[in-house]
């Protein structure tokens, strides 16, 4: 990421827009605050494009950012897990009592959903652990110290 920054900083300067590094720093580094779609930021919109291009900038940031995501979805799979199980129960609740307001019959709503816990988890589980609504973690008794 950071060669490929690099490589669009320098485009940049090749084209006479020198001392911007990033392109989060365009418009304050090149006086357009008061003139976001003049000529000026125009032709400077137009090398920003030719320079991100030029280095495959945009498809290095989302390959980055995509990798990023993925190690976040893999940290938490566990969690993601339990949360995509109760949305899917508490969908089939939901559809349950709509029926039953509707006056049609249907299955029974499911057993009671898991609530995070509140403060760290134990040790080696982190934030991720849940309990049940009677103090259960994930069916079995919490120890009461």
């Amino acid at each position: 990421m950071a060669a490929a920054l690099k490589g669009w900083s320098d485009c940049m300067a090749k084209g006479g827009y020198g001392g911007v590094g990033t392109p989060y720093e365009v418009i304050e580094k090149l006086g357009l605050h008061n003139d976001e779609s003049g000529p000026k930021a125009v032709a400077v919109a137009t090398k920003d494009v030719a320079c991100k291009r030029e280095v495959n900038l945009v498809g290095i940031w989302a390959a980055a950012e995509r990798a990023y995501q993925e190690r976040l979805v893999d940290e938490h799979a566990e969690t993601l897990a339990l949360y995509k199980k109760q949305r899917g129960a508490r969908f089939a609740c939901a559809a349950s009592l709509a029926r039953r307001a509707a006056g049609t019959s249907g299955p029974a709503p499911p057993a009671p959903l898991l609530r995070p816990r509140r403060g760290p988890g134990p040790p080696g589980r982190g934030r991720g652990s849940f309990t049940g609504r009677a103090g259960t973690s994930a069916g079995r008794p919490r120890d009461r110290a």
